[in-house]
């Protein structure tokens, strides 16, 4: 879980931020995000994942949370994590020219699920 976070993202129309790495629980999750006030942007948000022994930035999974509106998103699942994970968020002008602005968001907490064997 992520509580509320202000991320700016300036005349540059961008920022993208990365969460610290953290170990998964299970070997897949399901995650919300939840914006709650911008002021001309949207956020998304990319699940990044490595094996404990990889070096170097890992790779970011397929799928996308993209909120452009007050309101939470509809779940996003990433299947087949490896060891090591993190989040990268990115928040984005919704304004053409771009002006300055924010997005205020959260993730709620991650739903953690074991994959089936048969």
């Amino acid at each position: 879980m992520i509580d509320a976070q202000l991320v700016p993202f300036g005349t540059s129309g961008t920022t993208e931020l990365f969460t610290p790495w953290f170990p998964r629980k299970e070997d897949n999750v399901r995650v919300v995000v939840e914006l709650l006030a911008t002021d001309l942007g949207k956020v998304g948000v990319e699940l990044v994942h490595k094996s404990s022994e990889d070096v170097g930035d890992g790779t970011v999974m397929t799928g996308k949370i993209e909120v452009s509106s007050v309101g939470r998103s509809n779940p996003q699942e990433w299947l087949g994590l490896k060891e090591l994970c993190r989040f990268k968020i990115t928040a984005t002008s919704t304004e053409s020219p771009v002006e300055d602005g924010w997005v205020l968001f959260r993730l709620l907490s991650p739903e953690w699920f074991a994959s089936v064997k048969a």
